[in-house]
Order: C-alpha cells, then structure tokens, then sequence
C-alpha cells in the first residue's frame, strides 16, 4: 500500500526482459531495474522474488531482497538497492538492515548465488539508461532501422551519422528516436560509461 508523505516512491517498471510490470518500491530500487533491463546479458528479472527468515539475538528476522536476476550464462543474481546505513536517523535501523543484508549474502552464498547490496547507480550510466528508456519500444522504426543501421556500419558520432542520413532520408522525423532506440536495443554500440551526447561514438553490432 502506497501512503501519502512516505520517503519511498513506489510504482510499476515494465520490464522489456520479461514483458511484465515490476513493482518497485523507491526511485533508486526503480532506476537499477531499469539498469538490469538495459543489460543485454540479463535474460531473466523479477521484483521481490523471495522472503528470507533467519534469527538474531533480537528473534525473528526477516529480508526481502528488491531484485532477482538471471543472465545468459546461467548465473543467478540477488540486487539489493537501499540508502546507506549513515543515513538512516536510528542506530537500531542501520544495525538492523546490516543483519538482513548478511542473512540475505549467507543465504545465497548457500544457493550458489551471487549477492549485491547496492546503494545509487553510477553516472552516467544510470543517466544513459533514464534517457533511452524512453525509447525502449518499437513505435514503428522499419521504415529507417536498416538505412541508419547500414549508415552506422563504420564508427561515427550520432552527429555524422545524423549529416549522413539526411542526405539519404532527409529530415526524416523518425530517424533520432529509432537511434536512440536501436542504442538501447544493442543494435547500436557505445561506450554506456561516457555520457550521451551528439558526439558519442556509435556502431552497428552487425553487417547489413
């Protein structure tokens, strides 16, 4: 349930792994599904997957880890986004969050899984992935995909690309939204860890 004046920002994230919404339960919890889905080694992702129970000196103690992945080469992966433990205003919350984040690393430790407690995504890939989410769907790019994707057979800057297509499509209304869309489907490489600008280097992953 979702209140009003909560420090949380809860939601949904459709996932175009899966084609399934995902509920979330903060911006940053929201911003590495986002991530996860943007990496194309990721075949599989769920929110919330499972409920851990342990015990501490304090009884019962609970975690729900926010994300569970699988990549292409089998491997199973538990994210965990959360704000650090110097944040949080009462000693006894960071102590307690400590003590779910090392049953949650044990428990996969024993599963053969690997464990990740993460705080904010690093920039500016976390910024990289916002922007081309937007363009993540296929709106009805086949009209310019194979023109841009041949034009982007050698690396160039989107600028070039952009001066080079116009010859062959004119100003076409398309042809920026399908780039950006064909770089967030991978059919377009570049350097995910620079921030995306007219000048970044971009090229076809394959021959057309």
């Amino acid at each position: 349930m979702d209140y009003a004046g909560s420090r949380h920002t809860p939601g949904d994230y459709y996932s175009h792994t899966d084609d399934e919404l995902l509920r979330y339960e903060s911006w940053n919890e929201c911003r590495w599904l986002r991530i996860l889905d943007f990496d194309p080694h990721i075949t599989y992702l769920v929110a919330q997957p499972l409920t851990i129970e342990g015990f501490d000196i304090e009884g019962t103690l609970t975690a729900t880890p926010d994300i569970y992945a699988e990549t292409r080469d089998g491997e199973r992966l538990v994210i965990d986004p959360h704000v650090s433990e110097l944040d949080m205003l009462d000693p006894k919350d960071a102590i307690r969050a400590a003590r779910r984040a090392r049953l949650v690393g044990a428990t996969c430790e024993y599963l053969g899984w690997t464990y990740y407690p993460v705080e904010t995504p690093p920039q500016p890939l976390a910024a990289n992935t916002d922007f081309l989410a937007d363009f993540a769907r296929d709106i009805g790019y086949d009209p310019v995909r194979p023109t841009i994707l041949q034009a982007a057979h050698r690396a160039t800057t989107l600028s070039d690309l952009w001066k080079q297509l116009g010859m062959t499509l004119g100003n076409h209304p398309l042809v920026p939204s399908c780039t950006y869309h064909l770089l967030w489907t991978h059919e377009l490489t570049f350097d995910r860890n620079e921030r995306l600008s007219t000048q970044t280097i971009v090229r076809s992953t394959s021959d057309h």
